[in-house]
């Protein structure tokens, strides 16, 4: 059944073209109560709701956490309480009416019916307690996956459905250590299944771990294509949910090549922003495109959810649900908000009537979204090894670097997308002016080699904390991979836990609590830094300079360097004082190769990007709202709300330009003409306001 992956991938396949165009979407799902009341849920009417609110594709979650089909089956257990109704089958009749597209959603890992049948199939920790999380889980290493299988089988047989999705697919902290996952690794490596980061296999079956992750989902690829050739298919998608040990079973470029579409979740409940998981999932499908003409584009999906909480059925501020919706679309994704219909099967209504003004502006807006291509200029290096290392050591500082590299280069307005250390390539970094590699401890040689080929040809670098200080595996090199390029050689680490940074263009030291890389170096010093005067291990104001460099600059072939010895990007994470977004964005301005494409007279509070639609113009999209920062209590934050919706007046958009060409610019839907100027090498775009989304078409005049 299993297809190797480069034979998966090569695969010519006709698939429906709506899971890369239809960017409204809905995942629906309903619970009802196990105790024998009837079902009330009338699918006519759900579906006239959703195609009222601009809905044009859904998800509908077929079989539950719980265990339940919501579709006539004769291999899994139907809802006692359908009383021969089949909900699945009644969408997708009233769906085709409207051209609705709907996806099956089915719910693998999670089944709390056989969980209590079958205690000896759940997932099992290190701990040898079962791994029970929101539902018992269970392990589909054993015989639940012939049950899976054979159950999907025959819902795709039985359904002609757009597309598939296996959601709750792969679970594990981040081994399963089940009789069936031991037999399987004894019989690959002769040993246990490692238990702790130091044992000399850990990294090994990291490794063997996702490869058989990525062998279930290429299997399940392979049924879906069978039974269901034109069906666009997906997976959970969790490469990017930040600390949670449970999604170390997925790596970006391994997983994502099976798939016909990447859903990552987006909205203020989870560790990322809907912008940040739009261009996160465009630049996994970017990564695959290189040297893969045979394959279909990828479209990335963000999920966002109305719901308050995780059983908070509170409806989120109507604002808040937009912003977010308008961000994933802006950024080249789709967007799927989250609804479920109440216990006894209704629908909320102020859900749609929201998600009617949401979806009808996307919709006016859709022939400048669909189809368009990112423009780029800073690339962030996600490195799976150190997301690997820092995860089996118990940490989250990658997590945190990454999040934080990437707010604030999007902060100070600039084109932002993601690379990654599965198979780096020259061809891939090509669009990028600079590469800021955020604390990325573990690199392969491969991976630098490729950096420094990158820099050698001109490209910009820049390098914070202990990046290439390990290899891919975790150990320790004696001095960074990269020191050559840095101009920076590794000493040890500093012992204060406090110290200030003094960098020229601050006015005052600014203060640094976390690692920080004690170096000698020979190249230009940007900065030195100054003990605190602190004592018990508690911080103090900065005492005094040492002649020890917080940043070097270097060049390194045609390209320039410049290495910080600390993690600016996660103070700035953590803090999110703009003292670090100005450092961040003083090194990039340093690295660069070239100058920004464009540069935007706007608040930080306003997000910005940029997008080139295929005839050649170029659509800025503007984000702004007010959001309130999220407070602790404990081990607690508080989520993120935006309630209120206040104008941002007089932005003015520079644009870089050859000498002698004139623009015209346009405000998106109604192609209403805005004021520009040109200037010797730029173009000047007056925007009188932006209130929540506002787009701009800038086109060459003939």
């Amino acid at each position: 059944m299993y297809h190797s992956p480069q034979t998966d991938l090569l695969e010519s396949v006709s698939m429906s073209e709506w899971s890369r165009t239809n960017l409204r979407r809905l995942f629906f799902r309903i619970h009802l109560p196990d105790d024998g009341r009837p079902c009330e849920f009338d699918a006519a009417a759900a579906v006239d709701a959703w195609r009222q609110a601009g809905v044009n594709a859904a998800i509908f979650l077929a079989k539950c956490p719980a265990g339940y089909a919501y579709y006539k089956t004769a291999h899994g257990c139907g809802h006692p309480g359908l009383r021969g109704c089949d909900p699945l089958g009644e969408i997708l009749e009233a769906a085709a009416k409207d051209n609705i597209k709907v996806t099956a959603c089915y719910a693998g890992a999670w089944d709390a019916l056989l969980a209590d049948r079958h205690p000896e199939w759940q997932t099992v920790v290190a701990d040898w307690e079962s791994a029970l999380g929101r539902q018992p889980t269970l392990c589909l290493s054993g015989p639940y996956r012939e049950i899976v299988f054979e159950r999907i089988r025959e819902l795709l047989a039985a359904y002609p459905v757009d597309g598939f999705w296996s959601d709750a697919l792969l679970w594990g902290q981040p081994f399963c250590y089940c009789p069936a996952c031991e037999d399987r690794f004894s019989d690959r490596f002769g040993q246990e299944l490692p238990r702790t980061p130091e044992h000399p296999l850990w990294h090994r079956a990291v490794r063997w771990r996702y490869d058989q992750a990525e062998r279930l989902v290429a299997e399940l690829r392979a049924l879906c294509r069978a039974l269901r050739p034109g069906a666009a298919f997906t997976v959970h998608f969790s490469a990017l949910q930040g600390e949670r040990k449970t999604d170390a079973v997925q790596r970006p470029l391994g997983v994502s090549r099976f798939l016909d579409w990447l859903m990552a979740p987006g909205d203020s409940r989870e560790d990322v922003s809907p912008s940040m998981a739009a261009q996160f999932v465009g630049s996994i499908a970017e990564a695959h495109r290189f040297g893969r003409e045979c394959l279909p584009p990828l479209l990335g999906d963000v999920r966002i959810s109305r719901f308050a909480g995780e059983s908070d059925f509170t409806l989120r501020p109507q604002p808040q649900i937009a912003f977010e919706a308008f961000a994933a679309v802006s950024y080249g994704a789709a967007v799927t908000l989250e609804d479920e219909a109440y216990p006894d099967g209704s629908l909320e209504p102020a859900v749609y009537q929201a998600l009617s003004n949401i979806y009808g502006e996307i919709e006016r807006k859709e022939p400048w979204l669909v189809g368009s291509s990112p423009v780029r200029y800073a690339g962030v290096l996600h490195s799976q090894a150190t997301r690997d290392y820092l995860h089996a050591d118990g940490g989250s500082r990658f997590e945190k670097a990454v999040y934080g590299a990437y707010r604030a280069l999007a902060d100070n307005h600039l084109p932002v997308g993601f690379l990654f250390d599965e198979g780096l390539t020259l061809e891939q970094l090509a669009p990028y002016a600079v590469l800021y590699v955020p604390n990325a401890a573990c690199l392969s040689g491969e991976t630098c080699e490729v950096i420094a080929e990158y820099v050698k040809q001109g490209g910009g670098l820049a390098a914070t904390g202990m990046t290439s200080l390990r290899d891919e595996t975790g150990r320790k090199r004696p001095d960074f991979a990269l020191s050559g390029l840095f101009g920076a050689h590794y000493e040890g680490l500093l012992r204060e836990p406090f110290v200030y940074w003094s960098l020229s263009g601050l006015s005052y030291p600014l203060f640094y609590q976390g690692q920080c890389a004690r170096v000698t170096t020979e190249a230009e010093t940007l900065g030195h830094i100054w003990e605190s005067a602190g004592t018990g291990g508690r911080g103090s104001g900065p005492y005094r300079e040492t002649p020890m460099p917080v940043a070097v600059r270097n060049q390194a072939g045609g390209g320039k360097v410049v290495y910080v010895v600390g993690s600016p990007e996660s103070r700035y994470a953590e803090s999110g004082l703009p003292e670090y977004r100005w450092l961040i964005d003083r090194i990039i301005h340093l690295a660069a190769s070239a100058p920004r494409p464009f540069w935007v007279e706007a608040p930080s509070v306003v997000e910005l990007s940029a997008r080139r639609l295929p005839d050649g113009p170029t659509v800025y999209h503007f984000l702004s709202a007010v959001r309130s920062r999220p407070v602790r209590f404990g081990n607690q934050w508080t989520p993120e709300v935006i309630e209120n919706v206040l104008p941002v007046f007089d932005i003015r958009l520079h644009i870089a330009s050859e000498p002698g060409r004139r623009h015209r610019a346009y405000l998106l839907p109604d192609m209403d003409p805005l004021r520009v100027s040109h200037e010797d090498t730029e173009v000047v775009v007056d925007m009188p306001e932006v209130r929540l989304w506002s787009s701009v078409l800038v086109e060459k005049e003939d």
